[in-house]
């Protein structure tokens, strides 16, 4: 990212970077992998480019919060989507979602602790959230492995149940 708005200049770990997605990159949307298996955690169905493109362009203008392209350094290729939102006060919750190509690689918990390092760095929330599908045993790993721990279970989005992940972010 080099000289921008962000007090960390580059939001990268040893093998991903995060790019925030604008209005104005929409493009790079074309040819993303937003199929069923992917999808079915997050969205419950497999995504049109136009239906990625309205569920992830918000918060543009917005310096942190809102949702990242995830990029794999070597190839430069983008192997999913995640997300910064703020989820009460002081609170911040992170999201993902890797492209099924590059499920098992360990790229998950890689990218759930960059969240969490760009997150401290440049907003200091006192608590971070996540939320889980309760089938995506994966991704609650990930989750137990960077520190979060399981709370609840809530219903979030028209009846869906979700697990409820909560770190409090050490002083």
């Amino acid at each position: 990212m080099g000289e921008s708005l962000f007090k960390t200049k580059t939001v990268e770990s040893k093998r991903l970077r995060i790019l925030k997605i604008s209005a104005d990159g929409a493009d790079k949307f074309e040819g993303m992998a937003f199929t069923y298996n992917v999808m079915k955690y997050t969205a419950g169905k497999a995504l049109t480019t136009q239906e990625a493109i309205e569920r992830y362009v918000w918060l543009s203008d917005e310096p942190y919060l809102g949702n990242y392209f995830v990029i794999l350094k070597e190839t430069e290729q983008t192997v999913g989507i995640a997300k910064i939102a703020e989820d009460g006060v002081n609170t911040i919750e992170i999201g993902y979602s890797l492209f099924e190509a590059f499920w098992g690689a360990g790229l998950g918990t890689e990218l759930a602790q960059l969240l969490i390092d760009f997150s401290n760095n440049n907003l200091s929330p006192q608590v971070m959230t996540a939320y889980t599908d309760p089938r995506n045993v994966a991704s609650q790993r990930v989750l137990e492995k960077v520190g979060f721990q399981k709370i609840a279970e809530k219903e979030r989005r028209q009846g869906i149940m979700s697990y409820f992940y909560e770190m409090k972010v050490p002083k």
